[in-house]
């Protein structure tokens, strides 16, 4: 019986795994403590896309909007507003204001084009206070979609 339970929860944990793989190539899903994997039928709360100069964050808010998060391990910056731009597929680029805490810059996303365009993003390219840089992206949209507001 223990090993069947086992399977079973193998199973479903592959099938969430293989969804999330689908939703977003190259994103990493996570619950809500840091390297939390949600267990089968839990739908994650945060999603990483892995870049060369700069990660991609996102985050779902209780009203359903988007925090887009760039990060990096050697940022150090805190402090609200921080002025910034998002250029999108090599867009003209849109002024932003942001959050950071640490390594993260975040974002919240109220403006619908801009939601959209960000959706359907395949290059990001922020310039905030401490420098510029670009990321190569996938799936945001799908990896959007996949993801819950996290508890608490």
């Amino acid at each position: 019986m223990v090993r069947a339970l086992a399977i079973l929860l193998a199973l479903l944990f592959t099938m969430h795994a293989a969804a999330a793989a689908e939703a977003g190539q190259g994103w990493v899903f996570r619950g809500a403590a840091m390297d939390e994997i949600p267990p089968p039928g839990v739908r994650p709360c945060r999603a990483t896309w892995e870049g060369e100069t700069v990660n991609t964050r996102l985050v779902r808010t209780r009203d359903d909007r988007l925090v887009l998060i760039a990060s990096w391990h050697s940022w150090d910056h805190t402090g609200y507003p921080i002025p910034g731009t998002l250029s999108i597929d090599q867009g003209e680029p849109v002024a932003v204001s942001g959050y950071s805490i640490g390594p993260l810059y975040m974002v919240r996303i109220d403006d619908d084009p801009l939601y959209q365009a960000v959706r359907e993003a395949r290059r990001l390219h922020w310039q905030l206070p401490w420098g510029e840089f670009t990321t190569e992206i996938e799936g945001l949209g799908a990896a959007f979609d996949a993801i819950d507001a996290c508890p608490g």
